[in-house]
């Protein structure tokens, strides 16, 4: 089953089935951007331009993963005021049930506790290395978006149908020296050939909760300056050393090796998010009653809370699940979609039985 079908039982956007906006109320839920926090050593910043007429910076992550790291840690879906629990029709409540998910089963615990040298005092042997030390080498795990919220939902054709219309869009975060300035953005209206909408509220679903999220392991404890022998860092050890660690580190958290993972977030615009946005635009142009508040404000299309919902708990599988269910695109490294040798090797380490 692919993600599409996982998330909306349909394979095709001609075939999702929508619920009409029209027939919900609104409600004010606030949006919580993704969190962009700096790592104090070894910040990087790099401007990524996905043709889309929108550009941003991205930072080298912090290793405790911010606001997303701490909510998968407590079992947090977001904070207050940011994330559905009711759909409100005609003034009548329904609780939202989503599969997996703290919606589908009222007290399910998201919460993951951080699982590296941090925290267990563990640490990974690399064979054939002479100069490792004698406890061996410390390894991190940091917190992945499952639907990433700058590199995936803000660039889709489904963002400004779930988001109220001029609220900021994305940050244009541009640096003059040391001074970083902020250059707020807004959400554009839905234009269609056949009428323009307006959204009156934010949907609810917040990117930084527990429900979308997941650790994986990185080379972040490797990074120079980050590790006190630097004798020993990441950029300073051979190609076959590498490998290994990411073996073995993959091995020992039942996880893809994590870092840059612009098909992963590429991918889950295009066979996620846009096929869900198309169905939706196309409703509005073909829906009687939504053309004739053409130009006025509607609801966001609350029921897109389940297809997000189930979309995270299917891809939080391909990503932390057994090697067998790692899919191309779906690899939360970029490495492993321009050398896929490099993942039939570790695929097929970690699949053979123990020695």
């Amino acid at each position: 089953m692919e993600l599409l079908e996982a998330a909306t039982g349909a394979k095709t956007a001609e075939e999702i089935r929508v619920m009409c906006p029209l027939a919900f109320d609104c409600q004010e839920l606030k949006f919580e951007d993704e969190n962009e926090e700096v790592d104090d050593v070894g910040a990087k910043i790099v401007t990524i331009d996905k043709g889309t007429g929108f550009s941003y910076a991205y930072f080298t992550q912090k290793s405790e993963g911010g606001t997303l790291g701490k909510n998968i840690q407590t079992g947090s879906i977001g904070a207050p005021g940011t994330f559905l629990t009711t759909i409100k029709a005609q003034g009548k409540e329904k609780v939202v049930h989503v599969p997996g998910g703290i919606y589908y089963r009222k007290h399910y615990n998201y919460a993951i506790p951080r699982m590296d040298t941090s925290t267990t005092q563990k640490r990974i042997k690399i064979t054939n290395d002479a100069s490792m030390p004698a406890d061996g080498y410390p390894f991190t795990v940091a917190a992945h978006h499952l639907i990433p919220g700058n590199e995936s939902l803000k660039v889709s054709e489904l963002w400004r149908l779930i988001n109220k219309t001029n609220d900021p869009n994305r940050r244009l975060i541009i640096y003059e020296g040391d001074t970083r300035i902020d250059e707020p953005q807004t959400i554009q209206p839905i234009n269609t050939p056949k009428g323009t909408w307006k959204v009156a509220q934010n949907i609810g679903f917040n990117v930084n909760g527990a429900h979308n999220g997941v650790w994986l392991p990185g080379n972040y404890a490797m990074i120079q300056g980050r590790n006190p022998d630097n004798t020993h860092a990441w950029k300073k050890q051979t190609e076959d050393w590498r490998r290994e660690y990411i073996y073995r580190v993959s091995k020992e958290i039942s996880g893809q090796f994590h870092d840059r993972h612009t098909t992963y977030s590429g991918a889950i615009v295009k066979n996620l998010l846009n096929p869900i946005g198309q169905a939706l635009r196309d409703h509005l142009m073909n829906c009687p009653e939504c053309q004739k508040k053409r130009g006025q404000e509607i609801s966001p299309p609350y029921p897109v809370i389940h297809s997000l919902f189930k979309a995270s708990a299917w891809l939080k599988k391909k990503v932390s699940g057994t090697p067998a269910e790692w899919l191309t695109p779906y690899l939360t490294t970029d490495k492993w979609h321009d050398h896929p040798e490099l993942l039939a090797e570790v695929k097929t380490r970690l699949s053979a039985p123990e020695a």
